[in-house]
């Protein structure tokens, strides 16, 4: 049994990682879930991970979702994308075209997936 859940009602909050393939949307998901770091680059194709927090004293679960960056994963990455919460936008500090992607590419696709996100 978790420590955390001890029967109280627990707020549930998707957060969905998105970005450029490489970019270190994994890494940062595994470095929180288990504070450790992935030895090898393993490509994702989708993953789901799940973290009880607490914020505020009060019990969240929060689902970390990691999505594909490669472009043959465009039609289906979007099936992830209803009912998020929070969109966590990635790129890597080295690759600025990594950046220019979260404008060119992320927001429109978000936007048009999940119109009345905020930007």
């Amino acid at each position: 049994m978790d420590p955390l859940d001890d029967g109280e009602n627990i707020r549930h909050l998707k957060c969905v990682l998105v970005g450029d393939a490489a970019v270190g949307k994994t890494s940062l998901i595994v470095s929180y879930t288990t504070n450790g770091y992935p030895k090898q680059y393993i490509p994702t194709a989708f993953d789901n991970y799940s973290v009880l927090v607490r914020v505020d004293n009060q019990p969240i679960r929060l689902q970390l979702c990691d999505t594909a960056g490669k472009a043959r994963f465009d039609s289906l990455r979007p099936f992830t994308y209803p009912d998020t919460d929070v969109f966590l936008l990635c790129f890597n500090v080295m690759l600025p075209s990594t950046l220019r992607s979260i404008t060119d590419h992320w927001i429109p696709e978000i936007n048009k997936t999940v119109p009345n996100t905020p930007g």
